[in-house]
């Protein structure tokens, strides 16, 4: 396959996920007790962290390469997901209380962001890296098509995904960027 197809269905996957909550989380964080400002500081958490973190990643993937940086990024956004359901999973059973389970949802989604950025760093570091100046712009406009898709694909399958379960669009979310890696 294209490798820059492969960036491609990383950004997707990456962008995609990210989305992925909007159209559930605000409803589970109801029946979890959340007010609007704890529900803001979940979904602002991970924004934080992209911001914060894309420094580190790109130097990283300077030194162990884009394609290691991605797979890190991937597999670190899939765990994330994954303890993030879990949580609201764990909170909605009544198993943990509101006390530990607002904190936990904004560690999960912080933990998300903070990788979500090593894929998008290091996506745009690979085009950068492979294509010469002619073909670049096509190279970052795909990837731009990537971020576009994911933000608008993501909460189109989250909607139709909740239709078996509110969790089942975020466990989704820990699965896809698994079958992208």
């Amino acid at each position: 396959m294209n490798q820059q197809l492969l960036i491609f269905f990383s950004m997707f996957s990456a962008y995609m996920g990210f989305s992925l909550i909007d159209p559930v989380f605000p409803q589970l964080a109801r029946q979890l007790g959340m007010n609007e400002t704890q529900t803001g500081l979940v979904i602002t958490g991970a924004a934080i962290m992209f911001v914060s973190t894309s420094t580190f990643w790109s130097r990283r993937s300077e030194r162990v390469g884009r394609k290691n940086t991605i797979m890190v990024g991937l597999t670190g956004m899939s765990a994330g997901f994954l303890l993030f359901a879990s949580v609201l999973r764990l909170g909605l059973a009544g198993v943990i209380t509101m006390p530990w389970t607002f904190p936990a949802l904004v560690a999960a989604r912080i933990f998300v962001g903070g990788t979500f950025s090593a894929v998008a760093v290091s996506s745009q570091a690979y085009i950068a890296d492979t294509t010469t100046g002619k073909n670049r712009t096509a190279g970052l406009a795909l990837l731009g098509a990537a971020n576009g898709m994911g933000l608008i694909i993501g909460p189109g399958i989250s909607g139709l995904l909740a239709n078996f379960g509110l969790l089942i669009p975020i466990y989704f979310g820990g699965i896809f960027p698994l079958i992208v890696l």
